[in-house]
């Protein structure tokens, strides 16, 4: 993927927070997991606990109250000095075991071939570009939604990508580069389907770039139309100043155009927003079917 965008590791939405971040901090580690590696079993307590346990039990019983205080310290810092010196290997386990319950909800650009990261990066650029709209962030389009079924929708495909990734891998190694005619006409049909696939997932990602494309309009009208405004809240003074220097028939046709202009801003800045609305409802129904 030397030449194309590189997609970004993506993760279930649904994930909680830490959970997420643990993932996102220790990609190696689940590369380990994916190869095999599986979390211990809970240890039982060490010997040293153990042998701690029954001489302060020996000791208080033979020799006094005094003498059990004493093994009683002795044995609390020992305690506490095994916690201590295991602290690392309790936090190591519990990494690894949240990356072994989640593994399968985390897409690595090391997970995908290079037309489905391509395709992956697109459709990451497409959605971070709608959520980053000031059109989204004022709450012209449908925000609420957009927040939570964009990440969805990059997510689903994400993780279809991966899947088709992983599918075409195995079908190349079994039927190779320049098969035998015999082994060609029987894949044809499965040749058939990873590009039917494939195109599926394509024209997600397109529906995602339009409705990126229509943000990024409504973003330029927006801001043209916040201008236009401005300007139009100075109308007064320029009507005023026009009409004491130019000729009255001048004058009249200048005020007529300084107040139809913003109008007609507005109006398609509005029809703007309606066309983006309406592709993202679109696209967002669809992508639930």
């Amino acid at each position: 993927m030397a030449d194309r965008a590189r997609p970004a590791t993506a993760l279930d939405p649904s994930l909680p927070f830490p959970i997420r971040q643990l993932l996102e901090t220790n990609e190696e580690l689940i590369r380990r997991v994916r190869q095999g590696l599986v979390p211990e079993a809970p240890k039982s307590p060490r010997p040293i606990v153990i042998v701690c346990a029954v001489v302060l039990m020996f000791g208080g019983a033979l020799g006094g109250f005094s003498t059990f205080l004493i093994l009683a310290g002795m044995t609390g810092f020992v305690t506490l000095l095994n916690r201590l010196l295991t602290a690392d290997q309790r936090e190591a386990r519990r990494k690894l075991q949240i990356v072994y319950d989640h593994a399968d909800r985390i897409v690595l650009p090391s997970d995908l071939d290079e037309q489905c990261g391509s395709l992956l990066a697109r459709a990451q650029k497409a959605v971070k570009a709608v959520l980053h709209s000031t059109v989204h962030r004022q709450g012209l389009l449908d925000t609420d939604n957009n927040n939570v079924a964009l990440p969805g929708e990059a997510w689903v495909i994400a993780k279809r990508l991966s899947d088709l990734s992983a599918l075409r891998d195995k079908h190349r190694k079994i039927v190779g580069r320049n098969p035998d005619p015999l082994i060609a006409e029987a894949d044809a049909p499965y040749s058939t389907t990873i590009k039917e696939i494939t195109a599926s997932l394509t024209s997600r990602v397109v529906a995602l770039e339009a409705y990126a494309a229509r943000a990024r309009d409504a973003d330029r009208l927006f801001d043209a139309f916040r201008k236009v405004t401005e300007l139009h809240d100075l109308t007064p003074e320029f009507q005023r100043l026009l009409a004491e220097t130019a000729p009255d028939a001048m004058a009249t046709a200048e005020i007529a155009q300084m107040s139809t202009q913003a109008v007609a801003i507005e109006q398609v800045f509005r029809a703007s927003i309606a066309e983006a609305r309406q592709a993202g409802t679109h696209l967002l129904s669809v992508s639930a079917a």
